[in-house]
């Protein structure tokens, strides 16, 4: 006696290969969905071309490492906070500041700021939360330097 109208059937290995099959490319379809879907968007357009000049970023970072100072970032509830070292009162250029973004570039922020006051106070709503990549550039006495850190924005 079936109980419901159930069909007692077997399955058989046609019917078991088929179900495989259909299995699988279900599968592969929802990965072809999913990777594109996937944002890919480069950190920088010019890449190969930084790649190339790559040496003189990490001669500026070395410049820095010499001076034997060092860059604090506070962040408190409503603002973001960089504490500049003394060396950068003597600054008569801008400080270019930089905040990539490595998943997505139209989140990248750039910003030039006088060095007189020894502090950059920056309103969080400006950034949104995630990983940044902060590079800090200036020129002084012929020289480049360049601080580079992560840094996570709550």
């Amino acid at each position: 006696m079936y109980i419901c109208g159930a069909i007692d059937m077997k399955i058989n290995w046609g019917v078991a290969i088929t179900i495989c099959i259909i299995s699988f490319m279900s599968f592969i379809l929802y990965l072809v969905v999913q990777v594109s879907n996937t944002n890919t968007s480069l950190q920088a357009e010019d890449y190969y071309q930084q790649e190339v000049s790559y040496q003189t970023e990490i001669d500026a970072q070395q410049n820095f490492k010499h001076l034997n100072q060092v860059l604090e970032i506070n962040q408190s509830q409503d603002s973001i906070q960089f504490v500049l070292p003394d060396f950068f009162q003597h600054l008569t250029t801008p400080i270019e500041v930089m905040f990539l973004r490595p998943n997505n570039q139209l989140l990248d922020k750039e910003i030039s700021i006088s060095p007189a006051s020894g502090r950059l106070r920056l309103a969080k709503n400006e950034l949104s939360a995630g990983l940044y990549t902060i590079k800090i550039n200036w020129f002084f006495q012929g020289l480049s330097y360049q601080v580079k850190q992560n840094y996570t924005i709550e």
